[in-house]
Order: structure tokens, then C-alpha cells, then sequence
């Protein structure tokens, strides 16, 4: 019996945390873009976590603690800085009004 009731609990747990994201569809917009932000940051720690925890490992495991696999890691990083930044371009501490105008943001429309 336990040979097939752990798989299919541990695969029905899982489905049922993925679903979490269909209760959002139901909120309002404005709740949903104070919980955005928590939720993407979220979603950013587990990926990163998933990297530094299972894959770094990995790699270290197959090719050794090398200076290529620092460099790989360390240009990695830097790429994503330099791409995250250059989307995201503008920065800014002031808010918007009519002396100090932003162009409109992909996160700041109204849809």
C-alpha cells in the first residue's frame, strides 16, 4: 500500500498548493496589487533558493570548486543585474505630479 499512497499524496499536496493562485483571480485589483509585490518577491527567493540550494551544488560536484565555475556564477549574476536594470530603466523617489512627470510603468496601469 505504501508503495503507490505517498506518490500520489505528496503529487495531490503539491496540485493543491499550486492552486493557491486561483483564489487571487478573485480578489479585487486593489488588494491584488498590495499582495503583487509579496507574492513576486516570493516567487524570486524560491527560484534563487532552487539555485544556490540544488544547482550551485551540483555544479561544484561535477566540475569542482574551479575558477570557471565562479566566473560562471559571478557573470550570471552581473548579466541578470544589467538586463534587470535596463527593463526596468527608469527609478525614481519622487512621486509623480504635474512639475515632476513619469512615463507609465507596465506595473502602474490600471487594467
Amino acid at each position: 500500500m505504501t508503495n503507490w499512497f505517498y506518490p500520489i499524496a505528496s503529487v495531490l499536496m503539491v496540485s493543491l498548493v499550486s492552486l493557491v493562485g486561483v483564489f487571487f483571480v478573485a480578489v479585487s485589483n486593489k488588494k491584488l496589487q498590495n499582495v503583487l509585490l509579496f507574492l513576486v518577491s516570493f516567487a524570486a527567493g524560491a527560484l534563487l533558493g532552487d539555485a544556490f540550494i540544488h544547482l550551485l551544488p551540483e555544479a561544484v560536484a561535477e566540475n569542482g570548486f574551479s575558477l570557471s565555475v565562479s566566473l560562471a556564477i559571478l557573470t550570471g549574476l552581473l548579466l541578470f543585474f544589467v538586463l534587470e536594470k535596463f527593463i526596468s530603466w527608469r527609478h525614481c523617489h519622487i512621486p509623480t505630479s504635474r512639475v515632476h512627470p513619469h512615463p507609465p510603468c507596465f506595473y502602474e496601469s490600471d487594467w
